[in-house]
C-alpha cells in the first residue's frame, strides 16, 4: 500500500473512533480534562501510567487542578512531587510561553514540581529535556502515554476504563496519522497535496497538521540559523485562514521596531514591524481597521498591511512563482534586506 492509500486507511479508522468526534470541539483541552479525570477516578492506575514522570517527594495531598492560571494540568499523588503538565496536542511551546509559566504560578506550587511537556510530536529537545533558567522541563509523548493506558485499561467491562482505553486508541490513530505527513526532508515541499489535505479535512485534522508542519519547519530554519550564528529576536508559527503562518523578527530598536519576515502558504514576504511612533504622527489610525499609509513609490511593489491590537504591520507582498521548499527558508534577512518593496521569491 503506498503513502495514500495508508493515510486513507488511518484516516476511515479515525473517522470510525468515536471519541475523535467527541474531542473535536475543544481538541487539547478535552484530552487534558480526560487526564485530569483519570487521576480522579483511578488514582492507582494513574501513577502507574505516569510512573515514567513522577518523582518521590514528602506530599501527602491527592489532588488535580485544571487550567490552573494557564496551567493545563496540576496532578498531585501522595509521596511524589507535584507535576505540571503543558498539553501540547497539535503545536509545541515556544522557550516565551515556557519562561512565563515559570516566572509565574510555577512559583507558587510546592514541593518543586516535575515540569512535563506532552506533545505528539518531538520538540527536538537534547535528551528530552529543555533547561529554561534553572528549571528542566521533561518532554513526554502522547504516544508513549496512550500505550501505557492502553496496558491499564484495555479489555476491562467499566464504562470509564472504555473510555480511557478509546483514548488510546485515539492518540495511537492521530500519532500515526500525523507522522506520515510530518516534514521529513529539507527537500519536499511544504505545502500537502490537495488530495492528502481532503483526506485530512475528511476527519477534520487538517489544520492542526498544518500548524504541526509549520513548527516542524521552523525548528529546521532555527537550526540551519543556529549553525550560522544567526539568531532572530522572536519567532511564531500560527494558522490564519486555514494556512499555516511562519515568521521570524529582529528587533531593530529599543522602541519595538523590527524587521523580518512571514511565510503563508506559498508567500513570502519581508515585514516591518513599527512602534506606536507612528501613531503619534498620525500616520497609522489608532482604531482597528485597515491603515492609511503613503502610496508606495512607482516602479515598487504591490502592498497590503496587516494589523494587530498592538501593533501595525507593513508587508511588502507577492506570491512564489514556484512551490515553497522547506530547503528555501534559510534566506536571513537584515536591516539592508528588509526594504518594503523588494519580495523574495523561491527558487
Amino acid at each position: 500500500m503506498d503513502a495514500d492509500g495508508r493515510l486513507a486507511a488511518l484516516c476511515r479508522q479515525l473517522n470510525d473512533e468515536p471519541l475523535l468526534h467527541v474531542s473535536l470541539g475543544s481538541k487539547e483541552l478535552f484530552h487534558s480534562n480526560l487526564i485530569g479525570w483519570m487521576c480522579e477516578r483511578y488514582p492507582d492506575e494513574s501513577v502507574r501510567v505516569l510512573s515514567r514522570w513522577l518523582r518521590p517527594a514528602e506530599q501527602p495531598v491527592a489532588s488535580v487542578q485544571r487550567e490552573y492560571k494557564h496551567l493545563d494540568l496540576v496532578a498531585r499523588f501522595p509521596g511524589f512531587a507535584p507535576v505540571v503538565v503543558e498539553n501540547k496536542m497539535f503545536a509545541l511551546p515556544d522557550m516565551v510561553q515556557l519562561r512565563r509559566h515559570l516566572d509565574g504560578p510555577v512559583k507558587a506550587i510546592v514541593p518543586q514540581p516535575t515540569l512535563v511537556l506532552l506533545s505528539l510530536t518531538d520538540p527536538g529537545w537534547s535528551d528530552g529535556r529543555l533547561e529554561v533558567d534553572g528549571k528542566t522541563w521533561v518532554h513526554a509523548s502522547w504516544r508513549v502515554l496512550a500505550q501505557r493506558l492502553r496496558t491499564q485499561f484495555a479489555g476491562r467491562s467499566d464504562f470509564g476504563a472504555q473510555i480511557l482505553a478509546h483514548e488510546a486508541h485515539l492518540i495511537h490513530l492521530l500519532y500515526r496519522a500525523i507522522d506520515q505527513v510530518s516534514v521529513k526532508s529539507d527537500n519536499e515541499l511544504f505545502l500537502l497535496p490537495m488530495s492528502t489535505t481532503n483526506a485530512l479535512k475528511g476527519v477534520r485534522i487538517a489544520d492542526a497538521v498544518g500548524k504541526i508542519r509549520g513548527h516542524q519547519v521552523m525548528r529546521r530554519i532555527l537550526d540551519q540559523y543556529q549553525t550560522r550564528g544567526i539568531s532572530p529576536t522572536w519567532t511564531e508559527v500560527d494558522l490564519t485562514n486555514g494556512t499555516p503562518l511562519m515568521s521570524a523578527y529582529w528587533e531593530k530598536d529599543e522602541v519595538g521596531n523590527a524587521v523580518g519576515w512571514q511565510c503563508q502558504g506559498n508567500q513570502w514576504r519581508l515585514a516591518m514591524i513599527l512602534s506606536g511612533a507612528w501613531q503619534a504622527e498620525g500616520t497609522v489610525p489608532a482604531a482597528r481597521g485597515r491603515p492609511t499609509l503613503p502610496a508606495s513609490p512607482a516602479g515598487s511593489s504591490s502592498t497590503h498591511y496587516a494589523r494587530s491590537s498592538k501593533r501595525a504591520t507593513r508587508i511588502s507582498d507577492r506570491k512564489a512563482a514556484r512551490p515553497l521548499r522547506t530547503a528555501s527558508t534559510s534566506t536571513t534577512p537584515t536591516s539592508s534586506t528588509a526594504t518594503v518593496g523588494y519580495p523574495h521569491t523561491f527558487r
